[in-house]
């Protein structure tokens, strides 16, 4: 009895001194985000363990359950597996240890097309067109062929002699080579020219830890003065890199210290700012950014401060939209303030050239172009003002009624006619230039009647600011959707209801025998309208989505490089 009595208490003492984090204790419990996050996971693992018939690899599991889990995640957020973290380090600091060559598999075959300048195959005289034999006495043509293989047995000699042998079709024979591996920098501006002594191109393949340095060197070695008439910044096909490292770049092309560049934020709202120094080496005259659908990141960032500060003229096609293309109404409205705001100050600088009054490339058609699409944008701006005296005037209806009429008519057509000219404008374009349904149609015009209060601030703080910075902080995030909505789209909801109170206002005070009263509330309905629209816009953002359709994106890289691969890649 004692001894029984003395091994049920060590049993229990032992028990509750047991690390319960370990895995040790009789029984677990979990909440739902935990047993979610690590139980379930962790008990399949161990079931498998015991009772699979075969010994999985856990590894391989595992790592395939990571892809998988960021196939559902943004498009723009992906895995690296820990084998692949020392080349996507390498790349991004700008050197790797290796050998020094771009390669192509061509018909089972490893053919060097690049050598890097300095690098161990430049010393040793590797040529490009070389084809790689061997390495070490490992076949690496035809079924050996491996491009895995070759970078981690070139990984493993780096304090070793290693044997190299490749065919060199231009003297019909094979060659042998010995060389150790050595650090070799992987340059991000791979084609820099001067042309006709006042245009630099400059082609940024990536901005990694040394692009700003590269830029730099690359311009003093090339420029005999300080003014640069013209420079082209080409980054099509820049997936991006560094912000530090472009927002570095961007600050020489500015004169002034201070002027906002980008702002990034973080999941719990704050915010970095990225500011010009205004410590610039150079003056820039025109500059030009060629951009294409594979531009991202960064190479956006470098556009989009161009194009925003009227610096120089971004050229291509729509970039990648990484960080940039709107999926939320509030998103959508921030873009459309951007937009309208930088036309004004573009209308502002260049008012005189746009309107015919300087001389000017643009042609006639391309000034016409230009002054039609914002046109539109300042009829919402003044129609802020038209709004507020309707407000106005109908309170003066209610409170005086004996001495205050509606509105002549010539007043109430103006923003009728305006309404629906914005909307059959809408129509019209996406069915003929897009192709859209009738439905989609309907739903587009919608939400561009939405932004319309949004864009008629933009167009007002554009012609009393400017330098005005285009970024803001999302506030409410953690808010319940409906206030959430509320919040997103107050103004506009505010001002309609104060259009929907003043004309039930005017019917009651004025009484709906009057023609004239009847009409002045529809008018004051239909100037409502596009406020509601927003504040239905911010109702549909913010509610759950029942069923979520998934869309097979084609690759970002081109067909012609999807072959092309770096030793350190």
């Amino acid at each position: 009895m004692i001894i029984g009595s003395m091994i049920a208490l060590g049993m229990f003492f032992g028990y509750l001194m047991a690390d319960k984090q370990a895995g040790t204790a009789l029984f677990r419990f979990f909440d739902g985000e935990q047993a979610q996050n690590s139980g379930v996971i962790q008990d399949v693992y161990q079931l498998m363990g015991e009772k699979y018939l075969y010994k999985p690899d856990f590894d391989k599991l595992e790592e395939d359950a990571l892809m998988q889990i960021f196939t559902h995640t943004d498009p723009y957020s992906l895995y690296i597996p820990p084998k692949d973290i020392e080349a996507v380090n390498n790349s991004m600091e700008g050197n790797y240890k290796g050998l020094g060559i771009e390669m192509l598999n061509v018909r089972d075959t490893l053919v060097i097309v690049d050598i890097i300048p300095g690098s161990p195959a430049r010393k040793i005289g590797l040529k490009k067109m070389d084809r790689i034999i061997s390495l070490d006495n490992k076949p690496l043509a035809g079924k050996n062929l491996n491009m895995d293989l070759f970078r981690e047995q070139v990984k493993k000699g780096q304090k070793r002699k290693m044997k190299l042998v490749v065919y060199r079709k231009t003297e019909d024979k094979k060659l042998a080579f010995n060389f150790i591996p050595e650090t070799v920098e992987t340059p991000s501006i791979n084609q820099f020219f001067k042309w006709q002594d006042s245009v630099l191109y400059v082609r940024l393949d990536q901005f990694h830890a040394k692009t700003y340095q590269e830029f730099m060197l690359l311009i003093e070695k090339h420029q005999k003065n300080e003014y640069i008439p013209a420079i082209i910044l080409d980054v099509r096909d820049n997936p991006g890199g560094y912000l530090n490292e472009v927002t570095k770049m961007l600050s020489e092309f500015f004169d002034d210290s201070d002027k906002l560049l980008v702002s990034t934020v973080v999941k719990d709202g704050r915010v970095k700012e990225y500011k010009s120094t205004g410590r610039n080496f150079y003056k820039f005259g025109k500059i030009i950014v060629l951009t294409n659908e594979n531009s991202a990141s960064g190479s956006e960032v470098l556009a989009g401060v161009i194009q925003d500060w009227d610096l120089g003229l971004v050229i291509g096609e729509k970039s990648y939209g990484k960080g940039l293309v709107p999926d939320t109404f509030v998103d959508y409205k921030k873009q459309r303030y951007r937009w309208a705001y930088g036309a004004i100050q573009i209308l502002k600088r260049h008012g005189k050239m746009l309107l015919g009054k300087k001389t000017s490339r643009l042609t006639a058609g391309q000034r016409y172009h230009f002054l039609a699409g914002w046109l539109p944008w300042i009829s919402d701006g003044i129609n802020i003002f038209y709004t507020i005296g309707a407000v106005v005037w109908s309170l003066l209806m209610i409170i005086n009624p004996g001495h205050v009429d509606p509105p002549l008519a010539i007043f109430m057509i103006p923003p009728v006619a305006l309404f629906c000219f914005k909307v059959a404008k809408m129509a019209h374009l996406y069915r003929t230039r897009i192709g859209t349904t009738r439905l989609q149609t309907l739903a587009a015009a919608f939400s561009g009647l939405a932004l319309s209060h949004t864009i008629a601030k933009a167009v007002l703080s554009g012609f009393f600011t400017s330098g005005k910075p285009f970024f803001r902080t999302p506030k409410c995030e953690k808010c319940p959707a409906v206030v959430k909505a509320l919040a997103a789209s107050l103004e506009e909801t505010l001002i309609a209801l104060t259009l929907w109170a003043v004309a039930i206002g005017v019917l009651l005070v004025q009484g709906r025998d009057t023609p004239g009263s009847v009409l002045w509330a529809y008018v004051l309905i239909i100037q409502s309208l596009p406020y509601a629209a927003s504040l239905v816009m911010s109702m549909i953002n913010v509610l759950p989505a029942r069923r979520r359709k998934t869309f097979k994106v084609p690759s970002t890289i081109p067909a012609r490089l999807s072959f092309f691969v770096k030793e350190n890649r």
